[in-house]
């Protein structure tokens, strides 16, 4: 009876299967292995989205069978997916991995004593992997901004509002085809005059945003950091979030920026949002910014996307100068921020 009820369940895995009640040869820690293998599910280099909870079993014997589905970039064969998810093999005792594969996805099948306890449905990115590179803090020295310009790629100019050369560096972005965004400044307690201002006016707050939305010319979206005024839980952050939508921008979060989800607020409105994958470090190291794209550079293979952040310094233009090519090799192409804000954007639906 056991064999047979396992062959059903995963013939059929969106079906509960009712188990016997009484069940001499189960292991009393059944439940607690099947969340170790969701934990480690989550550990894997893969972009897992919240799944589908369907609780199964009856009686002694009751667990919850997750269901996800995930894009990612073309696996060759079954053997490599199967190496993809080889580490759950050796979680804990029990765990199968089934894998099939057609042109348009894959299926992996995971259980525990033979019952089905996680699906997931693999579907093909349909485009190489991408990787978006923001560069921040641009706007008060036109030498660096002119070097990272001349690297021959998709960058994106992140200039902040109102700085000595904010409106040169965002005219030379343009100039050379990069796309361009203005850096929202970050808060009141910061004594620059652009710093978000403490008030509760409406008016008063969109106007502030107009004006240093202007110094940017050209830009198609902003960034959100640490300190900035988007927090996803305010009503200020509805009005600024209203005001990008009204001018067709978009919003990058940096990782870390707030504790509330802004792109979460900004998909309520209508308002294209990705938050970044990798903060590149202030180190003016060049190695250790390079070891750090390469990170950004497996990112995007497996997770078929990656934005990136990073400072605007000499060591940042010299690592990308030498990491393009690698980039190149990896099939990883580099692109705009909207390119992935717009693929991002689409899978939320």
């Amino acid at each position: 009876m056991l064999v047979y009820l396992s062959a059903l369940q995963l013939q059929s895995p969106e079906a509960p299967v009712t188990a016997p009640a009484a069940r001499p040869d189960s292991t009393p820690n059944f439940s607690d292995r099947v969340e170790q293998v969701t934990a480690a599910l989550a550990q894997l280099a893969l972009p897992l989205s919240a799944p589908t909870a369907v609780p199964q079993g009856a009686g002694a014997l009751r667990w919850t069978h997750h269901r996800y589905e995930i894009t990612v970039p073309e696996l060759e064969d079954a053997g490599a997916i199967d190496r993809v998810f080889e580490p759950l093999r050796h979680v804990t005792a029990g765990v199968t991995v089934q894998a099939t594969k057609d042109e348009n996805g894959a299926k992996v099948q995971v259980g525990v004593d033979g019952l089905l306890t996680h699906t997931l449905m693999l579907h093909w990115l349909g485009h190489p992997p991408r990787a978006a590179i923001i560069i921040d803090n641009l706007g008060n020295d036109l030498l660096t901004a002119r070097a990272l310009a001349d690297i021959g790629v998709q960058l994106t100019f992140a200039v902040r509002a109102s700085q000595p050369f904010s409106k040169e560096v965002a005219e030379l972005a343009n100039l050379f085809g990069r796309e361009v965004l203005m850096q929202l400044p970050q808060g009141p307690e910061r004594p620059e005059a652009t710093a978000t201002p403490r008030t509760k006016d409406r008016a008063v707050l969109l106007r502030w945003f107009g004006e240093i939305l202007a110094s940017v010319p050209h830009a198609v979206g902003v960034t959100n950091e640490p300190g900035a005024p988007l927090t996803g839980n305010d009503e200020r952050t509805q009005w600024i979030l209203d005001a990008t939508k009204e001018k067709n921008l978009f919003v990058v979060e940096s990782a870390g920026a707030s504790q509330a989800n802004t792109c979460d607020a900004a998909a309520a409105v209508a308002v294209g949002c990705v938050q970044s994958d990798l903060l590149l470090g202030d180190s003016g190291d060049e190695e250790t910014i390079r070891r750090q794209l390469d990170a950004a550079l497996q990112t995007a293979r497996t997770r078929g996307a990656a934005v990136v952040i990073g400072h605007a310094t000499p060591a940042l233009a010299a690592a990308l100068r030498s990491a393009v090519p690698a980039f190149a090799a990896a099939g990883v192409e580099l692109v705009p921020a909207s390119t992935v804000v717009v693929d991002r954007s689409l899978s939320r639906h």
